[in-house]
C-alpha cells in the first residue's frame, strides 16, 4: 500500500510522509509477527509474563514486552 501511495500519489506522500512511514513500520512489524511461531519452550513458559513473549522466527526469540509492543 505504501509503495502505491509513493508512486501514484507523490504529493499526498510528501504531505503525509511521517505518518505513512509510521504506518509502514506498523505493517512490517505485524507481518513479521504474523509469520512467526510463538516460543512455547520450557524456558519461555517458565519466564514471567512481564518479561515478554518470544517468537521463534522473529528477533532471534528475544521476548517482546508489553511496553515494546505498545510502542
Amino acid at each position: 500500500m505504501i509503495e502505491i501511495v509513493k508512486g501514484d500519489y507523490p504529493r499526498y506522500w510528501e504531505d503525509n510522509k511521517e505518518f505513512l512511514k509510521s504506518l509502514q513500520q506498523i505493517q512490517e512489524f505485524r507481518n513479521k509477527l504474523a509469520h512467526s511461531v510463538l516460543d512455547v519452550s520450557e524456558e519461555a513458559l517458565n519466564r514471567p509474563l512481564e518479561e515478554g513473549v518470544g517468537f521463534v522466527q522473529w528477533n532471534k526469540g528475544v521476548p517482546v514486552t508489553d511496553d515494546e509492543f505498545q510502542e
